[in-house]
């Protein structure tokens, strides 16, 4: 993903990835917001020499998800392909584990 985040030298956009782990941050994070989403990096984890973020107002994007239902999500147009998305990685890592193989697996 990649989208504003605001660090120690301002806000400019980053891919977040391995970078925020917020699920949050695969919601739909257009529907209904009232400024773009933006990532705010909180914390500096020394073990990894990186900054750990979170979604502002994370919160509300939750409270909108939680807010579908099937019927709503095909009438306003609430875009799931990244929670989808998730979900493919899920399944995909749980079956390699069952096949006993990670060979594809990154943390």
């Amino acid at each position: 993903l990649d989208f504003p985040a605001r660090g120690p030298n301002g806000v400019h956009n980053a891919d977040i990835n391995g970078r925020a782990a917020a699920i949050e941050c695969y919601l739909d994070l257009t529907f209904g917001a009232r400024s773009p989403a933006q990532v705010t990096w909180t914390n500096f984890k020394k073990d990894i020499a990186i900054y750990h973020g979170a979604l502002d107002y994370k919160g509300g994007y939750i409270k909108t998800f939680l807010r579908q239902t099937a019927e709503s999500l095909e009438a306003d147009g609430y875009d799931i392909s990244g929670v989808q998305a998730v979900l493919d990685a899920l399944i995909a890592e749980c079956a390699a584990i069952a096949e006993g193989r990670d060979d594809d697996f990154e943390p």
